[in-house]
């Protein structure tokens, strides 16, 4: 899935990085789990963000925890770069 959009990357990955086309790499559980997969795909040179998922956002009992399943976005053009980093199930 990916969207042409701009959007702005600057509050947890750099000064404000801007890309034309955002992709979802992937899922994950919580935010904890997608700051540490972010730091992965960081060190090996692609620009990582991540959001809560619509699900997650939402949540009944009104709390700002952060678990909840995460969006791992990166940039279009990184994509297969970054599947290929993935952990392996």
């Amino acid at each position: 899935m990916s969207a042409t959009v701009w959007f702005s990357f600057g509050l947890r990955s750099g000064p404000g990085v801007q890309w034309a086309s955002v992709a979802t790499l992937t899922v994950v559980g919580d935010e904890l789990e997608a700051e540490t997969l972010c730091g992965l795909l960081r060190v090996n040179g692609i620009e990582c963000d991540y959001r809560r998922t619509d699900v997650s956002a939402g949540r009944a009992d009104g709390s700002n925890s952060m678990s909840g399943p995460t969006e791992i976005l990166v940039n279009e053009a990184d994509l297969e770069a970054a599947r290929e980093l993935l952990p392996r199930s």
